[in-house]
């Protein structure tokens, strides 16, 4: 979740800056620099408090921003408040490029020489740390639907797609694609976890592809032996000492007959490996199994794919142009439910000014993404208590 929260309000900050370009704001230059380091921030390992840095380095720099945006729009930014302010201001953004160059300079070692953290236990594993470093993000199947609002449209429209051609259907596939923290793993798990979905599917197998830093070091071979490894795990093979031909020829066996559900979420990469997912070419020969995952996916028994992904075409390279749910941002009043829920403003006992006062001011930070609203009620739950949440705003 911390890569989730910082990509936000990397964001965040990204567009705040856009918006006012034209306007006149203290410290402009400082922020523009900023900018150019915002949108090249290398990747953060996974297994470090770096993540939870950077959130907190990317919170300081939007409240920053936000300030100044404020101090722009009073007629005097000479006298009084604004007097107070420039040199405090001044010393913060000082301390974010500070940090900021601290935290990149260690992501580049890390990319570099990708040696294990010190670690105090005696069964510490340098080489699947060094797997699990290569991960951008990860997710799972699981979800409380109960935290998940505003999906009932979308709901409908995949599970359209997924039951349409009944039990004996061919194999399909669908991407959802939108904008980081739209919620397009929400409602991948939603539909995932229907009573409907179980009983009409067996396997059901959730895979988080995500992001690899170590791509570009040759290791896109093991990247796709692991994928399909973790396919098989799902299935009861374990199949260590097999190359990518044979696992890709395992699982077409195991999958055979079966009406599956694969879910593959947080797609990245463009690999022509994973394209047309839907093309039926036969049965391969040999070494030509391992040159495509789809070869390992039977198209005569019902079964089903669903990727999730930001980049567009590479979900269209997977699942076919016909076959995008698009996800757009939302309107205020869906994204407010998940704001209470994840704040729990409405458990605590403690004296809270007027809700409506905050609420749209709120929204707007949200900027239709749920993910935003989810981040702004943790981010007032874990760092301020309920009574000075206008401190956050």
């Amino acid at each position: 979740m911390e890569d989730e929260i910082a990509e936000f309000l990397r964001i965040k900050f990204l567009r705040s800056l856009a918006e006012f370009a034209q306007t006149r704001i203290p410290f402009k230059s400082r922020f523009q620099d900023l900018e150019e380091v915002a949108k090249k921030l290398p990747e953060i390992p996974q297994l470090s408090t770096e993540r939870q840095k950077l959130r907190n380095i990317l919170y300081d720099l939007n409240e920053v921003l936000r300030e100044c945006l404020t101090l722009s729009k009073k007629r005097d930014r000479l006298c009084g408040e604004g007097l107070w302010f420039r040199p405090k201001a001044k010393k913060r953004l000082a301390d974010i490029k500070a940090r900021l160059q601290q935290l990149i300079a260690f992501a580049t070692q890390i990319q570099i020489n990708p040696d294990p953290p010190p670690s105090s236990s005696p069964h510490y594993d340098r080489a699947r740390w060094s797997k699990d470093v290569a991960i951008k993000r990860w997710s799972s199947r699981s979800v409380d639907t109960s935290k998940v609002h505003g999906f009932d449209d979308k709901m409908k429209e995949m599970e359209e797609f997924l039951f349409e051609g009944g039990s004996d259907g061919g194999f399909k596939a669908v991407g959802i694609v939108g904008m980081g923290g739209i919620g397009k793993t929400a409602l991948a798990q939603l539909i995932f976890n229907t009573q409907e979905v179980k009983n009409h599917f067996c396997p059901r197998i959730w895979i988080c592809v995500s992001q690899r830093v170590h791509k570009e070091n040759g290791m896109e071979i093991e990247i796709r032996k692991e994928i399909v490894t973790r396919i098989l795990m799902h299935l009861g093979i374990d199949s260590p000492d097999n190359n990518l031909a044979e696992l890709l020829f395992i699982l077409h066996l195991q999958l055979m007959g079966k009406r599956y559900l694969i879910v593959f979420d947080d797609v990245w990469d463009t690999d022509e490996w994973y394209d047309q997912l839907q093309l039926d070419l036969g049965l391969p020969e040999g070494d030509q199994w391992s040159n495509n995952i789809r070869n390992g996916l039977p198209k005569d028994s019902g079964g089903r794919v669903v990727v999730t992904g930001r980049l567009e075409d590479a979900v269209k390279k997977m699942v076919g142009e016909n076959n995008l749910l698009r996800l757009s941002p939302w309107n205020g009043e869906t994204c407010w439910p998940i704001f209470v829920d994840t704040s729990e403003i409405h458990r605590s006992n403690c004296d809270h000014p007027s809700v409506d006062a905050i609420k749209t001011e709120i929204l707007e930070k949200c900027d239709g993404l749920p993910l935003a609203a989810k981040t702004m009620g943790q981010i007032m739950r874990a760092t301020v208590s309920v009574s000075t949440s206008e401190t956050l705003l």
